[in-house]
């Protein structure tokens, strides 16, 4: 019954996904893969599929891939996926080399940078027409790369990729009790801290979609200092002040005080278990050319109206029901846009909007005055 109520309040919700993305070098803007990333099938001529991961989605396209674990003060394993260098030019790259962090958005995963078709992204800038690159096989998180920066993607806890803890165990209450503030507390620190000693840098560039810019402006808020490791910060659909949300996240607010009940009776749990769903989704309608159309108005109702940055690539197809629909990379769009994150943080999100400002998380009266003091 608990998992039906999950899946029931997560129709209500779910991220807005992507613009574009200014980094600081001369190309002014380099639009941000349109969705994000859970867990992953087996490589396809097309481009990643539904079922691969973030390491076997780099490493299908031939680009080095690191792997690697930081524990937050508070015990939580993240995991961090580099891509050091390019595979055209800088096979060697030097000690110095710029680090750039991608932080993704809410209920999503560091694939949100890998996804996307090239056309929908910088595939056509003259640097890689004369290259030997196959346009059609560089993606946003890579471009960055073949420009001589190193790439780290981060994974917040409670995704996909950071569902470990030093003692609690992912099925227990107590490892889902957090939101995106100690997100912002806990995990940008630690991942940070360990990028900068990892690579010897002083400072890095710090790119964040939705929840990343909110994590990152918290932090700096509260913690000034921190922003001397930050070489320059660009915020993709900044989160601060939710007072001017539409569509699911309006509702998700109005309904503020029902949901509190709802979240008061089941407690701290897990809000969306991509595994299952994703692959449920993908493999039962998104690849099926009857129900294709059912996934483009998920897609639609989740990130907005029909986007050049959606990836129709593929034969039109008109169905039994006489709507034109689009074979192309929907299965994997959706599979990858929900990587999951914890109950309380969407009910967080939910305050945030009903409140219309920026603040702690409400734990109630006692709660509040034992925790915050007031």
């Amino acid at each position: 019954m608990i998992a039906g109520v999950r899946q029931i309040l997560l129709l209500s919700v779910v991220t807005e996904l992507t613009a574009y993305l200014p980094i600081p070098i001369e190309i002014p803007f380099v639009p941000v893969s349109f969705i994000v990333g859970a867990n992953p099938p087996k490589p396809s001529t097309n481009g990643p599929t539904s079922s691969m991961s973030v390491p076997q989605i780099v490493r299908y396209w031939g680009y080095p891939l690191e792997e690697h674990r930081v524990v937050t003060c508070d015990g939580y394993v993240l995991t961090l996926h580099r891509i050091p260098h390019g595979r055209v030019h800088n096979r060697n790259p030097p000690a110095n080399r710029p680090v750039v962090f991608l932080q993704h958005g809410l209920l999503c995963s560091s694939s949100a940078w890998l996804l996307n078709a090239p056309d929908q992204s910088a595939g056509n800038l003259k640097y890689f027409s004369e290259s030997n690159m196959d346009q059609n096989k560089c993606y946003p998180g890579f471009l960055f790369a073949e420009h001589g920066y190193d790439v780290w993607l981060g994974n917040m806890r409670g995704n996909v990729y950071s569902k470990q803890h030093r003692t609690l165990n992912s099925d227990s209450a107590d490892f889902w009790r957090f939101s995106w503030e100690e997100m912002a507390k806990y995990d940008l620190p630690a991942m940070i801290n360990y990028v900068l000693n990892r690579t010897a840098q002083r400072s890095l560039y710090y790119a964040g979609h939705s929840q990343g810019t909110l994590t990152m402006l918290a932090k700096l808020s509260k913690d000034r200092l921190f922003a001397q490791k930050i070489r320059k910060f660009f915020l993709l659909a900044p989160v601060y002040r939710m007072s001017h949300v539409k569509g699911f996240f309006y509702n998700f607010g109005q309904n503020y005080e029902r949901l509190k009940e709802v979240y008061r009776y089941f407690g701290d749990n897990e809000f969306f278990s991509a595994n299952i769903f994703s692959r449920l989704v993908t493999e039962n309608l998104c690849e099926d050319p009857l129900s294709t159309a059912f996934c483009e108005e998920f897609i639609y109702l989740v990130a907005g109206p029909d986007s050049n940055q959606l990836d129709k690539v593929g034969e039109e197809i008109v169905n039994k029901f006489s709507i034109i629909t689009f074979q192309g990379k929907l299965g994997v769009y959706v599979a990858n846009m929900l990587a999951g994150t914890s109950t309380r943080n969407m009910m967080h999100y939910s305050q945030m909007v009903h409140d219309q400002r920026m603040a702690s998380f409400d734990m109630g009266i006692g709660e509040n005055l034992r925790v915050y003091g007031q």
